[in-house]
């Protein structure tokens, strides 16, 4: 019978590239989670795992279970029998049905005609988190995209953008008959200028992407990046973050809210029309006093990179950069 230990860091992982490649269940076998969408499949290394039978289990399972626990949490799974798994941590438990006709064994693609792209940022469960913000309800589907410049790994959904440092390589296809312009991403599937039948492959520490490509274009992002820097600032993450967060359930704008830069703090408002709304201020170091509005959920997500969150603004209504994402403000 299975017995073994998922950390919580590695389920929200799963989790959350579950959501980028749209897959509903995932696959335990040896040491590693496999997550299978239409076009787009993942496998993730789970640290300390070993399972000889292939187990399916399905992603909101784990989600719901693990979404409450605490930092550091490690989830032990259980075969109570063939269609039985039990999750637990301490006193919280849960049964979850374990998927055994799922024979949604994954396959890794025997490429032909592969485009590498290897990441050398090693937290990739950081990474699927940046992954994640392309699955957004946005309009602007059409400047969605996972693109290759300059020698990063650029990924952004119209509103954020997050440049990768990475290392393209080209497998059976000679430089000059193949010009990498871009990886897209819209619907799930990774697309490429340059010609059909391609594959991509994006690989990380602990986890590996696959996905079908067709014809597109990347947006010209580059004409959104700050020629040069005027305001600066800078705060501690953890706090800020938790500011966001709270200031997130007072705004009646799509969690839209507004940071006002002043000497010595930085002020965090959400407002809600007719009520008194929400303000909060974390120390920070500040050029100039300005203020500008923007979606809350890009500056969490910019928390996570660093413990110190660096503001670098060309202007208020130019995008800007909090630690390594580029983040469109809002103008209303």
């Amino acid at each position: 019978m299975e017995n073994f230990l998922i950390s919580k860091e590695t389920a929200q992982s799963i989790v959350s590239m579950a959501g980028f490649c749209k897959a509903q269940f995932m696959i335990l076998s040896g040491r590693e989670c496999a997550l299978i969408g239409s076009v787009t499949q993942a496998v993730i290394e789970v640290p300390g795992m070993e399972s000889p039978t292939p187990i399916g289990i399905m992603v909101a399972d784990l989600s719901a279970f693990s979404g409450s626990l605490p930092e550091g949490a490690n989830i032990q799974v259980e075969a109570l029998s063939e269609s039985k798994l039990k999750l637990s941590y301490k006193r919280q438990r849960a049964e979850v049905s374990c998927i055994k006709d799922s024979t949604a064994s994954f396959f890794a693609p025997n490429f032909g005609e592969c485009v590498s792209v290897k990441v050398s940022d090693p937290k990739f469960a950081e990474i699927s988190k940046y992954l994640s913000m392309l699955d957004v309800s946005d309009q602007r589907f059409y400047a969605r995209g996972i693109g290759c410049s300059d020698g990063s790994l650029v990924i952004t959904n119209g509103v954020a953008l997050m440049a990768i440092e990475s290392e393209i390589q080209f497998k059976n296809i000679l430089p000059k008959e193949f010009v990498l312009q871009a990886l897209r991403m819209e619907d799930s599937t990774l697309r490429i200028s340059g010609g059909e039948n391609l594959y991509a492959k994006i690989e990380s520490e602990g986890i590996t992407v696959y996905g079908s490509m067709i014809v597109g274009t990347m947006p010209p992002f580059k004409r959104a990046v700050p020629t040069e820097i005027n305001f600066t600032s800078s705060c501690e993450s953890k706090s800020l973050s938790s500011l966001v967060k709270t200031a997130e359930a007072y705004s009646s704008k799509n969690s839209v809210i507004e940071l006002r830069f002043k000497e010595g703090q930085i002020e965090v408002v959400g407002e809600v029309s007719g009520s008194k709304g929400f303000s909060g201020i974390v120390d920070a170091q500040c050029s100039n006093e300005f203020k500008v509005l923007c979606h809350g959920s890009y500056l969490r997500l910019a928390c996570l990179m660093n413990n110190e969150c660096d503001f670098r603004f060309e202007s208020a209504e130019r995008p800007f950069f909090c630690n390594n994402l580029l983040i469109v403000p809002c103008r209303f």
